[in-house]
């Protein structure tokens, strides 16, 4: 396999995803879960898919089969690139992130440029953040909040 470099922060990171969902309203509940657990939980399902779609499986298991990841791709010069992308995948680590994240991290650079405008101390632009940052995701916060007490994993 050929050398390949990485840029930025964490070389191994991916900020994509899906989900799936089963509505109250569905009139099939168990053949929704049958056809979620086959194409999520299954090697084959997740080799289809890849195959059809080209969605790389989540799923390691799927990663065993030589034949996808092992194959030459002849417009990378035969450079075995699904064998790369699953050791690369096989190095990825959680990044927990929240619904608020984005919300704060446009406030950390617009408070940040508001206090230097201002010429306030660093102590002073880190408590504009914080108090910018917390009535910004006020909202959010709380509607996150809930959800965790529905599902019954917020004792607070």
């Amino acid at each position: 396999m050929g050398s390949y470099y990485f840029t930025g922060a964490v070389k191994s990171s991916n900020w994509g995803g899906s989900f799936l969902v089963i509505p109250k309203q569905s009139e099939n509940k168990e053949a929704a879960w049958a056809f979620i657990k086959y194409m999520l939980a299954t090697a084959k399902g997740q080799n289809d898919m890849f195959k059809a779609v080209d969605y790389y499986p989540a799923y390691k298991p799927a990663w065993d089969d030589k034949t996808i990841y092992d194959a030459e791709d002849p417009y990378f010069g035969g450079e075995k690139t699904k064998a790369l992308w699953a050791k690369i995948a096989s190095e990825l680590q959680p990044v927990n992130t929240t619904m608020m994240d984005t919300t704060a991290e446009g406030c950390i650079y617009s408070s940040v440029n508001a206090g230097l405008e201002q010429g306030l101390s660093a102590e002073q632009i880190r408590d504009l953040v914080a108090s910018d940052i917390e009535k910004a995701t006020a909202e959010v916060k709380q509607q996150q909040i809930q959800v965790l007490k529905d599902a019954g994993l917020w004792d607070k």
